[in-house]
C-alpha cells in the first residue's frame, strides 16, 4: 500500500503517500474502515496529476494536496471541510464542490488556473484568499452567501460580478486587481473594505444605503467618471477615489470626514458640500487644486478660510509649484471653528 495512516474511533486518516504514482486513487476502506480524514501535507509536493478522493471522505487538512499538478478535482459530498492551502499552487482548471458546503477555507484553491466556478448554493462564506491568482473570468455566487473575506478573489480576470442580496460584507482586497467594468452592489451590504475594488475598470459605482464608511483605497485606480454616495455616508478614508476620472461630486448631508487624498488625481471641476457639515471631532476636508466650482451656498465660511489657511501656508503665491492633481489638506481646527461659530 502507498499510504501511511492511522486509525482512531473506527476511522481511516492517510497522514502520508509514500507511492510513486502521479494519478492517485485513494480507497473508501482500509482494514474495512472507512477512509475519512486526509492529514496536513499528506500528499504535498508529489507531482501528482490527478487525484481520486473516496466517497467516505469528510475532512481534508492543512494543505493536504498543495504544490502538485492537479488539473482538476472533484470532492465527495460528505465532505464538509476543506483546510488552509488544501489545493493551492495546483493547475487546476475546474473543481466540483459538494451541495451541502458552507464555508470555503482559507487559501483552499489560491494560486490555481481557474476560469469559471459555480459554488454550492450553501456556501455562506468565502474564505481568505480562497479563490486569489486564478484566471477566473466568471463566478456564480449562490443567494446564501452573505460574507466575501480579504482577497478571495484578488489578482483574477473578472470582467463583471453581481453579488447576492444577501451579501452584507464584502472584505479587504476582495476584488483587488481585476478587470471589473461593472458591479451590482446588494441593498444589504453594510461594509466593503480597503481595497475592495483597487485596481479595476469600473466607470460608475452606486453604493448601497446602508454604507456609512468608504475605506482607504477602496475605488481607486479605476475609471470612475460617476459615482453615487449614499446619503448615510459619514467618512470617506485616505485615496478612496484616487487615481480615477471623476469630474463632479455631490457629497451627502451626513458626511462628516473626508480623510487626505480622498480624490487625488481626478478630473474635478466641481464638488457640492452638504448643507451642515459638523463633527465633536476634528475635521479634514480635501480638495484638488483643478476644483473651480464649489457649490456650498449655506457653508459660506468655506471660502474666506480656505484663502486664511492659504495665506497661512504661503501657497496661494506659488501655485505654479503645485502639481495640479495634488490635494490640499485644509486645516480641520479652521474648519471646524468656522462652523461652530
Amino acid at each position: 500500500m502507498d499510504f501511511e495512516y492511522t486509525i482512531e474511533n473506527n476511522q481511516v486518516t492517510i497522514t502520508k503517500y509514500t507511492g510513486s504514482s502521479k494519478d492517485v486513487t485513494i480507497p473508501n476502506e482500509i482494514e474495512g474502515l472507512p477512509v475519512t480524514t486526509i492529514a496536513i501535507y499528506a500528499f504535498y509536493s508529489n507531482k501528482l496529476t490527478s487525484i481520486n478522493l473516496p466517497q467516505n471522505l469528510t475532512t481534508i487538512r492543512q494543505s493536504a494536496f498543495r504544490n502538485n499538478r492537479l488539473t482538476s478535482i472533484s470532492l465527495p459530498q460528505n465532505c464538509t471541510t476543506i483546510g488552509y492551502f488544501a489545493f493551492a499552487d495546483n493547475e487546476l482548471t475546474s473543481i466540483s464542490l459538494p451541495q451541502n458546503y458552507t464555508t470555503i477555507g482559507n487559501f483552499a484553491f489560491h494560486n490555481n488556473f481557474l476560469t469559471s466556478i459555480s459554488l454550492p448554493q450553501n456556501c455562506t462564506t468565502i474564505g481568505i484568499f480562497t479563490f486569489s491568482n486564478n484566471k477566473l473570468t466568471s463566478i456564480d455566487l449562490p443567494q446564501n452567501c452573505t460574507t466575501i473575506c480579504q482577497s478571495a478573489f484578488a489578482r483574477n480576470k473578472l470582467t463583471s460580478i453581481s453579488l447576492p442580496q444577501n451579501c452584507t460584507t464584502i472584505g479587504q482586497s476582495a476584488f483587488w486587481n481585476n478587470r471589473l467594468t461593472s458591479i451590482s452592489l446588494p441593498q444589504n451590504c453594510t461594509t466593503i473594505g480597503e481595497r475592495a475594488f483597487m485596481y479595476n475598470k469600473l466607470t460608475s459605482i452606486n453604493l448601497p444605503q446602508n454604507i456609512t464608511t468608504i475605506e482607504k483605497w477602496t475605488f481607486a485606480n479605476n475609471k470612475l467618471t460617476s459615482i453615487r454616495l449614499p446619503q448615510n455616508l459619514t467618512t470617506i478614508g485616505t485615496h478612496a477615489f484616487s487615481f480615477n476620472k471623476l469630474t463632479s461630486i455631490s457629497l451627502p448631508q451626513n458626511i462628516t470626514t473626508i480623510e487626505k487624498y480622498a480624490f487625488q488625481t481626478n478630473r474635478l471641476t466641481s464638488i457640492s458640500l452638504p448643507n451642515k457639515f459638523r463633527t465633536n471631532k476634528q475635521v479634514t476636508i480635501i480638495f484638488n487644486f483643478s476644483l473651480k466650482k464649489l457649490d456650498n451656498k449655506n457653508n459660506k465660511f468655506i471660502k474666506p478660510y480656505l484663502t486664511k489657511i492659504l495665506e497661512d501656508h504661503h501657497v496661494h503665491h506659488h501655485f505654479h509649484d503645485i502639481i495640479i492633481d495634488y490635494m490640499m489638506i485644509l486645516s480641520s481646527e479652521l474648519i471646524r471653528e468656522a462652523m461652530e461659530a
